[in-house]
C-alpha cells in the first residue's frame, strides 16, 4: 500500500437501493473529484462499474440488477 495520505470519499446516493458508498482514495484525487475533474481521467485504469459508483452512486450489482452486466471496454 501506498504511504500517500487517503481521503474519504462520499458517492451519491446508488439510485437503486439508495445507500451511499464511502470510497477510500488518495487524498489528492479525493480533492481533484470534489472539484469536478472527470473520473475517467483521474483513474482511466479503473474499471469502468466503479468508476461508475464514483459517479453515480450506482453500485456495480445495482447496475447489473437493473440493466444486465456492464460493458468492460
Amino acid at each position: 500500500m501506498s504511504n500517500q495520505p487517503t481521503a474519504t470519499f462520499q458517492t451519491p446516493a446508488c439510485f437503486v437501493c439508495g445507500r451511499v458508498s464511502l470510497i477510500e482514495l488518495p487524498a489528492a484525487t479525493a480533492a481533484a473529484l470534489s472539484a469536478g475533474v472527470a473520473v475517467q481521467h483521474l483513474l482511466p485504469a479503473m474499471p469502468r462499474p466503479e468508476r461508475e459508483q464514483l459517479i453515480s452512486g450506482t453500485h456495480p450489482a445495482c447496475w447489473a440488477a437493473a440493466f444486465g452486466e456492464p460493458d468492460e471496454t
